[in-house]
């Protein structure tokens, strides 16, 4: 067995967390790993799309060996707590290690896939030092987000016959497959008009668990937009009388809502009972969603509406948009008893207001390909029986469904390294996220591929950690995995 100091591993990614990396923000970590790579003896190609790809010729004597790809996204999901000031764009991430917990001071983490990108960087830099066949590089951009630079690289510079995706989050698991995720935009019409009343009431959800919503998404968690409009229903059908004036759900659509803000004109006559019916609603709720144990609500009236418009929308429109939001499905729509996996899952994640349109935003994830067609026909159906007028603007494929096939030999080497190091097997599994060899694999189709990585928690929210014991095994693996590919 090879060993590296795991300490090599743990200085990459601490490096990485002092460079700013969410979504959309490529400026400085770019030209960091640029001139990371270049440093370690290599040059890199980088695309226009921030994609960088470059080849690590094999160790003497196995060059004959299969070429494989090592694959790793370099942003993450930026999140921060309600109070927190960090700035994504040029704050670094503080990490917290708490006997072994590795987390951040009010922020996401950024494990996934900070950890995989620092594997690859310790590999790049002890490449002399390991057995290893030519191992082909690929850090990707904007995972996280739509459009995701991979869609745009180009898969010809791809020489290798296996693939090795760094972006698991268990390190029990082997994934050989993964869903599919489409993600829809639709406006709705809605009309508004001056509000002329001195103030309003602020209702505020938060404290749910929220969390990546396609590791969490059947978890018996809860969706703050969900349950703000649900209770909005439980209101109105109770005969109080509501106008919207705002709400607003501004996060990626890969994570489950945590908190929910609604501005509501609302009869002062008509305020304690509406408080009383959101309270007694919870409980129900969180017999339903056992794991949401810490939801709380805040009703605030405000007279202050410069960080919102001064116009609300009619009774009318309101009643049927409230509706709409509470008849919608949500969570887990199908499962797949072949795969042991969620078929159909959906997460509305975006809310926004402006002028006379309301704009909303969900992602459906599905091994199927024609289910967010099938989707999207119920949720047009349901803006229809609700006489909205309505437009559908825009329809993304955030990531490519990943078949798994029958005989797969990368996974099978896995295997034998993983009982050899652990003493047990990896379980293989069909990701109910989307991962980036759905495109790697569906253009090149001769490659085998499996994605691996240590133990991350409560990815894409500001809970998220990882264990520092699982990270230094999955480097153990890892590295024992090159040398047997050789």
């Amino acid at each position: 067995m090879i060993n590296i100091d795991a300490k090599l591993f743990w200085d990459e990614f601490y490096s990485l967390c002092q460079i700013p990396r969410a979504s959309h923000y490529p400026d400085k970590i770019i030209p960091y790993l640029k001139n990371k790579i270049k440093l370690y003896g290599f040059e890199p190609i980088i695309d226009k799309n921030n994609n960088i790809f470059f080849t690590i010729p094999a160790t003497n004597g196995y060059e004959k060996s299969p070429i494989t790809l090592l694959q790793a996204h370099a942003d993450m999901v930026g999140v921060k707590t309600k109070n927190s000031s960090h700035d994504f764009k040029n704050d670094a991430i503080k990490t917290l290690n708490n006997n072994g917990k590795l987390s951040a001071q009010d922020t996401s983490l950024g494990a996934d896939n900070g950890i995989g990108l620092a594997y690859i960087l310790t590999i790049v830099s002890q490449n002399k030092n390991l057995i290893h066949p030519t191992l082909e590089i690929l850090i990707t951009w904007n995972e996280e987000v739509i459009p995701q630079s991979i869609t745009f690289f180009d898969t010809s510079l791809i020489k290798a016959s296996y693939m090795i995706n760094l972006d698991n989050e268990d390190i029990k698991k082997c994934e050989i497959g993964c869903a599919g995720v489409n993600n829809e935009v639709f406006s709705i019409d809605i009309k508004t008009e001056k509000f002329l009343k001195p103030s309003a009431v602020k209702f505020t959800i938060e404290g749910l668990l929220g969390g990546h919503s396609g590791a969490y998404i059947g978890n018996l968690r809860g969706n703050a937009i969900k349950l703000g409009f649900e209770i909005l229903y439980q209101a109105m059908s109770q005969n109080i009388k509501i106008n919207l004036l705002h709400c607003a759900s501004s996060i990626p659509l890969n994570v489950i809502p945590s908190e929910f803000e609604i501005i509501i004109d609302i009869n002062d006559n008509d305020m304690k009972k509406f408080e009383d019916i959101a309270t007694t609603y919870l409980k129900k709720y969180q017999n339903i969603y056992t794991e949401e144990k810490n939801i709380k609500f805040h009703f605030q009236k405000i007279t202050d509406f410069s960080s919102y418009s001064n116009s609300y929308i009619s009774a009318e429109i309101t009643s049927k948009i409230i509706n709409f939001f509470a008849a919608i499905p949500d969570g887990v729509l199908l499962y797949n008893e072949k795969l042991q996996m969620y078929e159909i899952s959906y997460n509305l994640a975006q809310i926004t207001m402006k002028e006379n349109i309301m704009q909303f935003g969900y992602s459906l994830r599905s091994t199927n390909v024609n289910a967010h067609v099938h989707f999207k026909q119920k949720i047009s159906a349901l803006l229809d029986l609700g006489n909205l007028s309505w437009k559908s603007l825009e329809t993304q494929s955030s990531s490519v469904a990943w078949t798994p096939i029958p005989e797969n030999k990368i996974a099978n080497i896995y295997h034998d390294v993983f009982f050899n190091i652990m003493h047990i097997h990896p379980v293989n599994e069909v990701c109910k996220g989307g991962l980036e060899c759905g495109f790697i694999v569906n253009r090149l189709p001769h490659i085998q591929a499996i994605a691996i990585g240590p133990d991350i928690y409560e990815p894409h929210s500001t809970n998220e950690w990882t264990t520092i014991a699982s990270c230094d095994q999955l480097f153990n693996i890892l590295i024992e995995l090159l040398g047997h590919i050789s």
